[in-house]
């Protein structure tokens, strides 16, 4: 599963995993997931073209709202 900030691409979803710090392309069940959430999603990690990191999303496993901003360092 990948937990992390939910971000809209060119033509796709996208996810920052909390815990490795990569970003995802989601496919499969998105239909439901929303820019700016932060969500926990269940399914398979895939290799795309081009060496990108892909998700297959099988479920949305938790849906925590919307994403925290971080605060801009000076």
């Amino acid at each position: 599963s990948l937990t992390g900030c939910a971000s809209s691409g060119a033509n796709d979803i996208q996810l920052m995993n909390e815990s490795d710090h990569e970003t995802y392309v989601l496919t499969g069940l998105v239909g439901g997931i929303k820019s700016d959430d932060r969500i926990r999603v269940t399914g398979k990690k895939l290799k795309g073209a081009s060496n990108s990191r892909q998700f297959l999303v099988e479920k949305v496993a938790k849906d925590f709202g919307v994403c925290k901003v971080q605060p801009a360092t000076p």
